[in-house]
């Protein structure tokens, strides 16, 4: 006897004898038979064994010679194959596990041990995950879904103080959860609200609720609107038959009264109307109505003539002002070679001035040395002819 404590409780598992019941060797005529049987589970079971055929293989290839170790084949090597396997298969993959329970130790159907079946669910751990749960929140729902399923709440007037729509979404659904429930069985977090367990089937309930409560207002609403219109449509019944008894009533009394009788023949005659003067009238409108028709013609054609004379006119002008735009195009050209060359001048007029002030200055210079030369001069005892011959030729000089 094997016991291992778990952290849900303890468990016993009973070894003994395993070994010595489950040396039993394996005939591999007999595995080779059940492989090639037609039972599909017992094939599948014994998939991996290499059965009779491929082991004469291999000692025909191996020449006789004999595997060091090796023996019979056993149950327990056969299982312990498959458990090596499986592990192996485990260890490459991410496994999801499903929890069997046995109902009884006796393998009857319909018969359940209560205490075995509570033993097996501690042990497996459901109980102290369901405790687990029991004390934290494990349902979790973001806002926007939580609004979308249980918004239906807050349309109803379920929260005492729930906002308006279109409000946040956190501080809604906290009003929500405050109207319906207590503050120890939610929680308000960033993005999502938390529920302890068993909430969710109380939200549910009072949703379902709800919805009847309101689908039933709606058929209130649309029942009391169809048996208004269907009581209104009786009452007028009910009016308009009055109405006929009491007409029905008069005649039965007035129908023997010859001035009745009278009245009855005359009046199909009251209110017919006077088949010439309608006639006359028609004739008229039918004549005014030709004059309008003819004078439409008249001035329709007036009309054409006026827009055909129109359109001659736009063409001449449209004419006129392609000549003009082509003489003002010629006149525009003219304008620009004109002001190249007044630019041309200007600056022509320019340099002559810029030289005139040139040849200005010069003369002053000249004007200024001939009178000092002059002044020198006059302080020799030259001869005047020479003296007249310098004169001359400075005053020609300046002025040239």
């Amino acid at each position: 006897m094997v016991c291992t404590v778990h952290y849900a409780g303890t468990v016993s598992y009973n070894v003994t004898g395993w070994l010595e019941k489950n040396k039993d060797p394996l005939n591999d005529t007999v595995i080779e038979q059940l492989k090639s049987g037609t039972n599909r589970l017992i094939v599948h079971v014994f998939r991996d064994h290499p059965g009779q055929g491929r082991e004469e293989e291999d000692n025909a290839g191996k020449k006789g010679k004999k595997k060091k170790g090796g023996g019979a084949k056993t149950v327990s090597t056969f299982y312990t194959q498959q458990l090596n396997s499986l592990m192996a298969t485990l260890h490459a993959t991410e496994p999801h596990f499903i929890r069997c329970i046995i109902p009884n130790n006796h393998k009857q159907p319909g018969v359940i041990e209560s205490g075995l079946v509570l033993h097996q669910l501690t042990c497996n751990g459901v109980l102290e995950g369901i405790r687990i749960c029991m004390r934290g929140f494990p349902n979790r729902m973001p806002y926007n879904e939580f609004m979308f399923r249980y918004g239906i709440l807050e349309t109803a007037g379920k929260g005492p103080s729930s906002p308006a729509a279109g409000a946040d979404l956190k501080k809604t659904t906290e009003a929500i959860c405050s109207g319906l429930l207590e503050k120890e069985k939610f929680r308000i977090g960033h993005i999502k609200v938390f529920f302890r367990a068993g909430v969710l089937g109380y939200l549910e309930e009072a949703r379902d609720e709800t919805v009847t409560r309101l689908t039933r207002i709606l058929q209130g609403a649309c029942l009391g609107h169809l048996h208004r219109q269907d009581y209104a449509r009786r009452k007028i019944q009910r009016d308009l038959l009055v109405v006929i008894q009491r007409v029905f009533r008069k005649f039965l009394a007035l129908r023997h009264w010859g001035w009745f009788a009278i009245i009855q023949k005359t009046r199909p005659l009251i209110g017919v109307l006077n088949i010439e003067e309608e006639i006359r009238i028609l004739e008229e409108a039918a004549g005014k109505a030709v004059d309008n028709v003819d004078f439409e013609v008249e001035e329709k054609k007036r009309l054409e003539v006026a827009n055909t004379r129109l359109m001659e006119e736009k063409m001449a002008l449209l004419k006129r002002i392609e000549n003009e735009q082509g003489e003002l195009q010629s006149l525009q050209e003219r304008q620009a070679k004109g002001a190249v060359q007044k630019a041309d001048m200007e600056l022509q007029i320019a340099d002559f001035r810029e030289r005139i002030h040139e040849e200005e200055a010069r003369k002053e210079e000249l004007i200024a040395t001939k009178k000092a030369i002059e002044a020198e001069v006059s302080q020799f005892p030259f001869n005047w002819r020479l003296r007249h011959f310098l004169q001359t030729f400075w005053f020609g000089l300046a002025i040239f």
